[in-house]
């Protein structure tokens, strides 16, 4: 979580806004989103993609929703969460705060490609510090004949990645 100071200099976290939680605001646009926009939106992020393992289950569930052609609103996630025997007890109640917290988020569904760029910038950003650290751990310790397949596999990865950015400007109106 990133924390940062307000004008009087009390450290607060994103969590303590809402409205400063991307994550919070999508999952938030994506309950309120009408079923085709959401349906795209979940095509276009991963579980990984959050930063908060919580937030990325809580979109899994409400994607696998959405994807399915269900009810993807509150009240669906709810029923879903309550009838899942495969979700843990304690992980069952911090969905449902969660799921509490999005549902009245008020984030606006018309911002959700908007929300799913953020997301998926951010995940992408982290994926290039994880190869920067993996090749700075190879070139210390790995033999050298082992350190150019390495760029290649970590190249052919953010390749992917890029392509899959280019899509999520594309449909977030973010062409670069």
């Amino acid at each position: 979580m990133s924390g940062t100071s307000d004008i009087y200099g009390s450290d607060f976290t994103d969590d303590d806004n809402p409205d400063l939680n991307p994550e919070l605001q999508l999952l938030s646009a994506l309950l309120w989103a009408p079923p085709r926009d959401a349906a795209t939106a979940a095509g276009m992020l991963e579980e990984a993609d959050f930063y908060r393992p919580l937030h990325g289950q809580m979109f899994s569930i409400i994607a696998g929703l959405a994807c399915a052609g269900s009810d993807h609103r509150a009240p669906s996630v709810l029923a879903h969460l309550s009838a899942g025997e495969q979700i843990a007890g304690d992980d069952r109640r911090s969905l449902i705060r969660l799921l509490t917290r999005a549902a009245t988020g008020g984030a606006d569904p018309l911002h959700l490609s908007q929300l799913v760029y953020v997301i998926a910038s951010e995940a992408h950003r982290r994926a290039y510090y994880s190869a920067a650290s993996q090749l700075r751990q190879a070139a210390e310790s790995a033999a050298e004949a082992e350190l150019f397949p390495l760029l290649l596999t970590l190249g052919r990865a953010h390749r992917s990645h890029e392509n899959r950015m280019k899509r999520i400007r594309q449909w977030a109106g973010r062409n670069q």
